[in-house]
C-alpha cells in the first residue's frame, strides 16, 4: 500500500512539474499503483466478507462505505468546495464532482473512489461466486474467465466511443476491475500463507501471457497481470529488516486514500500563477510547488486519518 501510494504521487508529478520527457515517461508508469490498490482492496474485502454473516451485510456495507466515504468527503469534498470559492468553478460541478457523477459523464472527479463504489456493491456477490469453486484449479479458471470477460468488454468497439463520455468511462472502469477480481480470487491463499513453487518462473509466465495479449489486442489493459510480479517483488523486498523503508512504507500505506485525494486536489492551490498573484516568484520548473503539494498533502492526510480514528474509537 505504501509503495503504491508513493508511486501514485510520483505519477502525478509530470502533470505539475516541467520534467524531461524520458523522466515523465518513467514516472507516469507509477499509475500501476492504482491497480495494486485495487488488488489489495479485493484481498481486504474478501477477508472482511469471510468474517461477515449474510444476515449482517447491511452492517458490512455501512462499515465499508464509512471507511471510504468519510475520508473522501473530508478531503476531496472540502477541497472541491474551496475550489469553487477561490475560482469560478460552478457549484453545480461541485455537486457533480463530490457525487462522482462527473467521472461517469466526463471523466472528472476522483475516479478511483468512483470505481470503488460499484465494486463495493458487487463484492458480496463476487465473494459468493468465487466460494462456489471447491478447488484451486476451478477458482483460477473462474478468475481468468471473469478477467477476460471484463477486458473484452473494455475494448470492444472502443474506437467508435466518444472520448471521456459515459461508454468510455464504463470501459475504462472495466479495464481496472480485473485487478480487484484477482485480489478477491487469491485472498484465501494469501490468508493461508500459501507458498508458490518457482515464483520467478510463474512471474515470467504471467508477463509473457500479458505481452501476448497486448500483441494480439494492442488496446487491451495488461496491468492486472503485470502487477502480480510487482507485488510479489515488493513483498519479498519488504520482508527484509529495512526499518526505515518499512516505517515509511507503513506510514504512507495508512494514509493511502487520503494522500491520493489531496494529491489530486492540492495542485490547484500551489500552481505558479497562484503564487505569482500573491507576489511570490517560484520558478525551477514548478518543482517547489509540487514539493509543497506532497508535503502539505502528507501532513493533511495524517491529520484527517487520525481524526477519523479518534472519531470512531
Amino acid at each position: 500500500m505504501g509503495i503504491s501510494t508513493m508511486a501514485i504521487i510520483l505519477c502525478h508529478a509530470p502533470a505539475t512539474m516541467s520534467l524531461p520527457s524520458w523522466l515523465s515517461s518513467i514516472l507516469a508508469r507509477g499509475g500501476w499503483g492504482v491497480d495494486v490498490f485495487l488488488l489489495l482492496s479485493g484481498i481486504g474485502l474478501y477477508y472482511s466478507l469471510s468474517r461477515c454473516e449474510t444476515s449482517h451485510l447491511k452492517v458490512w456495507y455501512y462499515s465499508r462505505f464509512k471507511k471510504l466515504l468519510l475520508p473522501y468527503f473530508l478531503c476531496y469534498g472540502t477541497m472541491t468546495i474551496l475550489k469553487a470559492i477561490v475560482t469560478d468553478y460552478s457549484w453545480i460541478d461541485v455537486i457533480l464532482d463530490i457525487s462522482t457523477i462527473n467521472f461517469w459523464v466526463k471523466h472528472g472527479s476522483a475516479w478511483f473512489v468512483a470505481i470503488l463504489i460499484p465494486l463495493y456493491l458487487i463484492s458480496p456477490f463476487l465473494h459468493k461466486l468465487l466460494n462456489h469453486t471447491s478447488n484451486m484449479q476451478n477458482r483460477i479458471l473462474l478468475m481468468l474467465g471473469l478477467v477476460c470477460f471484463c477486458l473484452f468488454l473494455s475494448v470492444i468497439g472502443n474506437s467508435d466511443v466518444e472520448y471521456r463520455g459515459l461508454i468510455y468511462n464504463v470501459q475504462f472502469t472495466l479495464s481496472r476491475v480485473p485487478s480487484f477480481i484477482v485480489g478477491m480470487a487469491i485472498a484465501p491463499y494469501v490468508a493461508s500463507s500459501f507458498k508458490l513453487k518457482r515464483p520467478v518462473l510463474l512471474s515470467l509466465f504471467i508477463v509473457a501471457i500479458a505481452l501476448a495479449l497486448k500483441f494480439v489486442v494492442p488496446s487491451i489493459a495488461i496491468s492486472c497481470f503485470c502487477i502480480i510480479p510487482v507485488v510479489m517483488l515488493c513483498a519479498k523486498f519488504l520482508s527484509h529488516d529495512f526499518k526505515i523503508i518499512n516505517h515509511i512504507a507503513n506510514f504512507m500505506g495508512q494514509i493511502s486514500l487520503e494522500s491520493y485525494l489531496f494529491n489530486v486536489t492540492l495542485p490547484l492551490f500551489f500552481t505558479l500563477s497562484t503564487w505569482e498573484c500573491m507576489g511570490v516568484c517560484l520558478s525551477y520548473g514548478n518543482y517547489l510547488p509540487y514539493v509543497l503539494v506532497v508535503a502539505v498533502g502528507t501532513i493533511l492526510s495524517y491529520i484527517v486519518h487520525r481524526f477519523i480514528i479518534r472519531l470512531f474509537r
